[in-house]
């Protein structure tokens, strides 16, 4: 996306592959609405850190564990991890359905239990 401002207004432009040409990208098929959203301005590793889902399947209710790949840091200072599926496929965790909650690594959970 790229933007540019015209005639008092800030327009995102996008590269239409299939005419090869720069276009609108309101005009796109499919576009919905623009949404501002926060920059990337540091990525930490995700040091053990897990995703942890809650999904819906054909039996019953399964749990699934991603291993959280990253931790992105934005503009607006809120952090975001980022899990690895079973495909090598990167996710941004709190974005994905099911999301119960992300566990801290093992040796930092505290023992609770009296």
């Amino acid at each position: 996306m790229h933007w540019w401002r015209g005639e008092g207004e800030l327009v995102g432009y996008i590269h239409d592959m299939r005419q090869g040409r720069i276009i609108r990208a309101d005009l796109h098929p499919g576009f919905l609405s623009y949404e501002r959203r926060p920059r990337v301005v540091a990525a930490l590793p995700g040091m053990g850190w897990t995703a942890c889902y809650r999904l819906d399947a054909p039996t019953g209710p399964v749990s699934e564990d991603r291993p959280v790949l990253a931790w992105l840091v934005h503009d607006d200072g809120t952090i975001t991890p980022h899990d690895v599926d079973h495909d090598g496929l990167v996710y941004c965790s709190t974005d994905t359905h099911g999301l119960s909650h992300v566990s801290p690594p093992r040796d930092l959970q505290v023992n609770t239990s009296g």
